[in-house]
C-alpha cells in the first residue's frame, strides 16, 4: 500500500496553463496609411530580377519608372538595400517604402456611398462620377473600396468582419450602378456571384452627332491597340479583337447630339465608349475615345442677350442606369435603378433649351 502525504505537508498547486495570445491581425491597409509596401517572392518569381520582380507587382508602371523608384527609394530584403540586378530568392520579403500618404489618406470617410440595395451577399452602390473604383497607381486612399473597408471590416470580430469585393467595375468618369459582394475572413474563394447567372446592363449616354437609326446592335470585335504599350487601356475594333456586341436605342434627338440606352451583351473593356466611337458618334466628353475633352453652353449655339457662357459638362456622359438578374441565391429577380445625375440632367435641359 502506498504511503500518504503528511496532512501538513505542503502540495505545490498545478499551474495553470496562460492561453495563448491571438495573433494580431495586420492593420487593413485600405484604411491604414503603411509606411512600405511587402511583396512575398512566390516559387515562379524566385531568380527575377529585382526590377522585373517590381514590375511584375506595380504593373501600372513603366520599368523605366521601376528603375527610378529602386534608385530614390532604399528598397530592401532583409534590412539590405538592393539594387537593380540584384536576383530574388524564394520566400523572400522585398520591402518598398511608400511616400508620405496624401491628405486623401485621412478623409476616406468622406468619400460618399449611396447604397441602393444590400443584402447578406450583396451591396449594390450608385457611383458618383469621377470616383475610383479601386486602388491603383496614386489612387491609394480615395477610391470606392477604401470608403467599402471603412464601412464593413470589423479586425477586432472575426465574425463581424465582412470583406468588399466588386463583382464588376465602371470607369472613374462612368456613374451610376456598381455591384460588391461581401465575403467573410475565412472565405478561400470568391463565392459564384454572377458565374451561373445572366446579368443585363443598360446604360444611358449621350453622344456626338444624330444618330440615324432608331435602334441597332453594334457588332464589331474590340481589344487592345496593338502597338498601345502595355500599361495603357486603350482598346480598339480590329479583325482580331473578341467578339464584342452592344445594342442602342435612340430615346431622343437634339441637334447634333443623341441620348441613347445602350445594353450590353458582352463585357469588354469601354465597350460603349468604342463601339459608339467606331459608329461615327463617340460619348460626348471621352477625353480618350470622343472629340473634345469639356462641353460649353457655347458649343450648342449662339448665347442669348445676357447670356453668360458656362461649363455644361467636362466628364463622359455616360451613367450606369440599370441591372437586372436572378439573385444568385434566392434566384429571386434584381433591378435596380440608378437616377440620372445632376450633370447629365442639367446637359438634357440644356439640349432641349436650344
Amino acid at each position: 500500500m502506498g504511503k500518504s502525504a503528511p496532512e501538513n505537508a505542503s502540495v505545490e498547486p498545478k499551474r495553470r496553463k496562460r492561453p495563448r495570445r491571438a495573433a494580431r491581425k495586420p492593420p487593413d491597409k485600405l484604411i491604414v496609411p503603411q509606411e512600405a509596401e511587402i511583396f512575398h517572392v512566390y516559387p515562379d518569381q524566385a531568380r527575377m530580377r529585382l526590377d522585373q520582380f517590381l514590375k511584375m507587382r506595380l504593373h501600372w508602371r513603366s520599368r523605366t519608372k521601376v528603375q527610378e523608384l529602386i534608385a530614390e527609394r532604399e528598397v530592401t530584403a532583409g534590412g539590405v538595400r538592393l539594387d537593380c540586378s540584384y536576383r530574388v530568392k524564394l520566400g523572400e520579403e522585398i520591402r518598398l517604402p511608400l511616400p508620405p500618404p496624401p491628405e486623401a489618406a485621412y478623409r476616406i470617410a468622406e468619400i460618399p456611398l449611396e447604397i441602393l440595395y444590400e443584402d447578406d451577399l450583396l451591396i449594390i452602390l450608385n457611383k458618383p462620377p469621377h470616383l475610383v473604383v479601386h486602388p491603383a497607381g496614386r489612387h491609394r486612399y480615395d477610391t470606392l473600396i477604401n470608403a467599402l473597408h471603412l464601412r464593413y471590416r470589423d479586425l477586432h470580430d472575426p465574425k463581424k468582419d465582412i470583406i468588399p469585393r466588386l463583382a464588376h467595375r465602371i470607369d472613374r468618369e462612368t456613374s451610376g450602378v456598381l455591384i460588391a459582394y461581401k465575403m467573410r475572413r475565412h472565405d478561400r474563394a470568391s463565392p459564384l456571384v454572377f458565374e451561373r447567372t445572366k446579368v443585363v446592363k443598360e446604360y444611358l449616354t449621350i453622344a456626338e452627332g444624330v444618330v440615324e437609326q432608331d435602334s441597332g446592335v453594334i457588332d464589331l470585335p474590340i481589344g487592345r491597340q496593338p502597338d498601345a504599350p502595355h500599361d495603357q487601356a486603350q482598346v480598339t475594333v480590329h479583325p482580331g479583337g473578341q467578339t464584342s456586341r452592344t445594342g442602342y436605342q435612340v430615346l431622343e434627338r437634339f441637334r447634333g447630339f443623341t441620348f441613347l440606352r445602350c445594353r450590353l451583351f458582352t463585357g469588354r473593356m469601354h465597350q460603349i465608349r468604342v463601339h459608339l466611337q467606331a459608329i461615327g458618334h463617340p460619348v460626348v466628353c471621352d477625353k480618350r475615345y470622343g472629340l473634345r475633352a469639356e462641353l460649353r453652353r457655347s458649343n450648342l449655339g449662339p448665347l442669348a442677350p445676357g447670356e453668360e457662357d458656362r461649363l455644361l459638362l467636362s466628364r463622359q456622359a455616360l451613367h450606369a442606369h440599370r441591372i437586372r438578374f436572378n439573385h444568385p441565391v434566392s434566384g429571386s429577380p434584381v433591378i435596380i435603378e440608378a437616377p440620372l445625375p445632376p450633370d447629365l440632367q442639367r446637359l438634357l435641359e440644356a439640349l432641349r433649351a436650344t
